[in-house]
């Protein structure tokens, strides 16, 4: 809880790891792009005509993701959303930017759409599942990556995770226990609020070779749901 103590903690990781090294955000981007292609085809969908990827940050992952799915698919019409353009490259035309809301999915029809470590950062959630619900086809496959957090012990660390972060690029930001107010849920908690909004979770798609099990303390998963 002291500012110090994450100053120190920002020049650690900083001086270890630059978060900013291009090397790696390109092999996090293949990582990452590689995992959603592996969990789009074992879901089994036949063609992908239209593709959202909601909360893209940097771009660098919706970019890697887009340019795979038009690869593989001939996809014409790929879209990434986000509540303000903070993309590296603004000139990438693998995907178009849409300014949203943070709530209301401004496209219909899509076939797939990822969230890639968003829905614990969503403030009216069940406002949110039900856009996605209704901008989905019959058929269509949400893929969600996020923390599972079954207990307190977790849920603190992922806070104190995500302080850090923001920290390092923000010395402005102080670590407190009300500096972030995401709404963090475990495995189950995702799968009855997906499948309680009328989505089937495809239990049989096996996703935990795709983590290092020896260095995930905060516990991120993958889950798939498919409107029925």
């Amino acid at each position: 809880k002291d500012s110090h103590l994450y100053l120190i903690i920002k020049e650690e990781i900083l001086n270890r790891s630059p978060i900013e090294n291009s090397g790696t955000s390109t092999k996090r981007s293949e990582k990452r792009s590689s995992d959603i292609m592996y969990l789009i085809n074992e879901s089994k969908i036949e063609g992908i005509k239209k593709y959202v990827d909601i909360g893209i940050g940097d771009g660098t992952i919706t970019s890697a993701i887009s340019n795979k799915i038009t690869e593989k698919f001939h996809t014409r019409e790929l879209y990434g959303l986000d509540l303000k353009d903070e993309r590296k490259n603004k000139d990438d035309k693998s995907y178009e930017l849409i300014i949203y809301d943070g709530i209301n999915i401004p496209i219909r029809n899509i076939d797939i759409i990822t969230l890639m470590m968003v829905l614990h950062h969503v403030e009216k959630l069940d406002q949110f599942i039900n856009s996605l619900y209704e901008s989905i086809e019959n058929g269509g496959i949400i893929i969600i990556r996020d923390h599972d957090i079954s207990n307190k012990k977790f849920h603190k660390l992922v806070k104190i995770q995500h302080d850090i972060m923001k920290y390092i690029y923000d010395e402005s930001v102080i670590y407190s226990d009300e500096s972030t107010r995401d709404n963090y849920m475990s495995k189950d908690e995702i799968i009855k609020l997906m499948t309680d909004k009328g989505f089937e979770y495809l239990s049989n798609i096996k996703t935990e070779h795709l983590f290092n099990l020896k260095n995930n303390p905060t516990k991120y998963i993958y889950l798939v749901f498919k409107k029925k």
